[in-house]
C-alpha cells in the first residue's frame, strides 16, 4: 500500500474517543456510523477519509502538516475528560483544532481548480482572520496569538449527563451573531462537548447540557454532516420513515464553498431566528 495515500480529513485520534463501550483501541477503535437508512459499525481509520483527499502531488506533505495537532488532541481531550486544567498552550491548541477540523472538511466545495489542500490553507487562512480579526498585526505571532485567545475568547467544556451526543464526519459547528463569529461547538466525547465563545458576544452561564441542548446539538450534527453521524450506540431506533435523524438527513445541507482568495463560510447565525436557544450562553446585551 502506498504510504500517505489514505489521507483523513477527520483524524482517528478525534474519532476514537466515541468508542462503542469506551473502549478505544487507537486506528482500530469501532464506532457506530449511520445515514438516514441505517446504521452499521466500522474502524475509525475507514472513516472520514478518501485517497489522496488532501493531495496526490506531496501526500507526506500534506499529511504531516497535521500531526502535531493530532498527536496532541487526545492527550488534551484526556486532560479535560479528567477535569484537569489545560496549560495555555493547550488552551490555545484546542480552540485552534476546532478551527482546524471545520477547515479540514470537504462540505466546502473546492472550486480552485488545485488540490484540496490548498482549498483547506484557504478555508483556514478565512477562519484565522476571523478568530484574530481585532488583533494587531493579524496571527502571525503565536505569544500574541495565545493572549488574545486567552483574553477574546473562553473555552468551556460541558457535560450532557441525561442523552448521549453523536457526533459526525463535519462535527466542529460554528456560530455567528449577525454574521460576526461568535462560538464554537465540537462534541469530544458521548458526554462531553467543548464550547469557545468570543466573549464580547456570548456569555457562557453554565457548563450542562440539557435535554433541550442534547437533542439539537445533535440534530446540527446530522443537518451538518456530509455522509454520516458517529456515536458509540446503535442509533437504528432514530432511523426510519418520521423518525428524527432521517428527518433531518432529508433537510437540504449548507454549503460553503472556496474561490481563490473568496470563501463562503458555514457559518450557523445564533440568535432571535434560531429555532432554540441553548442554556448554557447568553447573548451579550
Amino acid at each position: 500500500m502506498v504510504k500517505f495515500k489514505n489521507q483523513h480529513w477527520l483524524p482517528a485520534c478525534y474519532m476514537k474517543f466515541f468508542a462503542i463501550g469506551g473502549n478505544p483501541d487507537g486506528r482500530k477503535t469501532k464506532i457506530f456510523y449511520s445515514n438516514a437508512t441505517e446504521c452499521k459499525i466500522k474502524t475509525v481509520n475507514k472513516l472520514s477519509c478518501a485517497n489522496y483527499h488532501y493531495s496526490s502531488h506531496d501526500p507526506e506533505g500534506a499529511e504531516s502538516s497535521f500531526h502535531e495537532m493530532e498527536n496532541d488532541y487526545p492527550r488534551i481531550v484526556s486532560k479535560i475528560l479528567a477535569h484537569e486544567d489545560l496549560k495555555k498552550s493547550e488552551y490555545y491548541g484546542i480552540i485552534l483544532t476546532m478551527i482546524d477540523f471545520h477547515a479540514r472538511n470537504p462540505s466546502y466545495e473546492n472550486l480552485t481548480q488545485e488540490e484540496n489542500y490548498r482549498a483547506f490553507e484557504l478555508v483556514s487562512r478565512g477562519l484565522m482572520a476571523e478568530f484574530f480579526k481585532n488583533l494587531n498585526g493579524g496571527a502571525t505571532n503565536k505569544e500574541d496569538m495565545k493572549s488574545f485567545l486567552e483574553e477574546n475568547w473562553v473555552l468551556q467544556p460541558v457535560f450532557s449527563n441525561t442523552e448521549e451526543l453523536i457526533s459526525s464526519d463535519h462535527p466542529s459547528l460554528l456560530f455567528s451573531i449577525n454574521g460576526e463569529l461568535a462560538f464554537s461547538f465540537l462534541p469530544i466525547s458521548p458526554h462531553y462537548g467543548v464550547i469557545a465563545t468570543n466573549k464580547n458576544l456570548v456569555t457562557i452561564t453554565g457548563n450542562t447540557v440539557t435535554e433541550n441542548d442534547n437533542s439539537y446539538l445533535n440534530a446540527l450534527q446530522v443537518a451538518r454532516c456530509i455522509n454520516y453521524v458517529y456515536s458509540d450506540h446503535d442509533l437504528t431506533g432514530y432511523i426510519g420513515a418520521g423518525k428524527i435523524i432521517t428527518k433531518w438527513f432529508a433537510r437540504e445541507k449548507f454549503k460553503g464553498y472556496v474561490d481563490g482568495a473568496v470563501w463562503k463560510p458555514e457559518y450557523l447565525e445564533y440568535g432571535s431566528k434560531f429555532p432554540t436557544e441553548f442554556s448554557f450562553l447568553e447573548i451579550v446585551k
